[in-house]
């Protein structure tokens, strides 16, 4: 069975001169920016269906982010 791509959410119009604009959703469920190194605290990587569970959650289409396919 092969595993189902994940993507990291990144906003696109922060500019390229910092690493904090990738979405994060954290234990205490917060989501805030912040870089894409996935921990213990922040979840980074999403898949389709974990993506379309966070735009219900929050009430949002995340228009002004892209999906970034995550490298394994």
């Amino acid at each position: 069975r092969e595993d189902e791509k994940r993507y990291y959410i990144k906003h696109r119009f922060i500019n390229d001169y910092t690493s904090q604009k990738y979405f994060n959703f954290s234990t205490t469920g917060n989501a805030v920016l912040s870089n894409r190194h996935e921990n213990r605290s922040f979840k980074t990587k999403f898949t389709k269906a974990e993506i379309e569970e966070l735009k219900e959650k929050f009430d949002t289409d995340l228009s002004d982010f892209e999906l970034i396919e995550a490298e394994e």
